[in-house]
């Protein structure tokens, strides 16, 4: 099984639309799936659930145990020739200072290999020693490649390439230029959720320019479409929790008003995260 971390240098860089992309295209091309997002985030697994064709679970250090990621993790994926996790933030972003709940340590948890997006958004030769930096920061992560996001035109491709080329070591497995159509309204807490309109037209357009744009044979390179019929093993509950109910958001009732902000919004969703009803 191949599997991929998602992330990026920092948030609203595009991980979530290449993953959504990703997701969908390979689905098209009939691999089994197994697709997750790490933290608490409920908007994001929506979009990826529904490109992927399967439930897209959350991964989250503050939230669950290392065994308990882990055992998921391992449940999910044993019915699956390929898994992708989207980050949150930045690979070596989260709470704690020694970034034991960071996207960088899930990955080296996980064993995924990294693909990292970066958003080229008026940078050019900068973005060699902004690459060598994070390699250097952690050498047990291991690279996929990187993505450029956010290319103005074929001279800025060809500038950014060509420093990469000639200044690290990472390999460049694709490059997606500035498109309307790769837009999804942003709220306070992410993207607009999926359930706010249809959106089918949306993810095939997303699939259709992430296929044209990024090397996915690189990514599968190997990997047989095998069908596989091995049933998940179930989740097991403890008596201790079996009387707890859980409050899913998961339509319009659940829609951030502009002018509410966004820490009682926050409140609500860990109420109905934790607590019964």
């Amino acid at each position: 099984m191949s599997s991929y971390l998602i992330t990026s240098t920092k948030k609203s860089s595009g991980k979530t639309i290449i993953t959504i992309g990703l997701s969908a295209l390979l689905r098209e091309m009939k691999y089994k799936l197994s697709v997750f997002k790490k933290g608490p985030d409920y908007i994001d697994p929506l979009w990826i659930s529904q490109a992927s064709g399967c439930k897209c679970y959350n991964l989250d250090f503050n939230t669950m145990s290392n065994g308990e990621i882990k055992k998921l993790y391992m449940d999910k994926t044993k019915i699956s020739n390929i898994s992708i996790v989207e980050g949150n933030k930045g690979l070596f972003d989260g709470v704690s200072l020694d970034g034991s709940d960071s996207n960088a340590q899930l990955a080296k948890f996980l064993n995924l290999k990294t693909i990292l997006v970066i958003d080229c958004a008026g940078i050019t030769r900068g973005i060699a020693p902004l690459v060598n930096g994070y390699e250097q920061f952690d050498k047990n992560i291991k690279y996929k490649g990187i993505i450029l996001n956010n290319i103005a035109t074929d001279r800025h491709e060809g500038k950014i390439i060509n420093a990469l080329k000639e200044y690290t070591n990472l390999k460049v497995i694709g490059s997606v230029h500035k498109n309307s159509d790769l837009n999804i309204i942003e709220q306070h807490l992410g993207l607009e959720p999926s359930f706010l309109k249809s959106n089918t037209k949306t993810i095939k357009n997303i699939s259709s320019i992430i296929k044209s744009s990024i090397d996915y044979k690189y990514l599968v390179k190997g990997l047989k479409k095998k069908k596989m019929n091995t049933l998940a093993k179930r989740v097991t509950v403890s008596p201790d929790y079996s009387d707890i109910k859980l409050g899913v958001a998961l339509d319009n009732a659940f829609v951030i008003v502009p002018s509410i902000s966004m820490f009682p919004c926050l409140a609500i969703y860990l109420f109905f995260y934790f607590f019964k009803t």
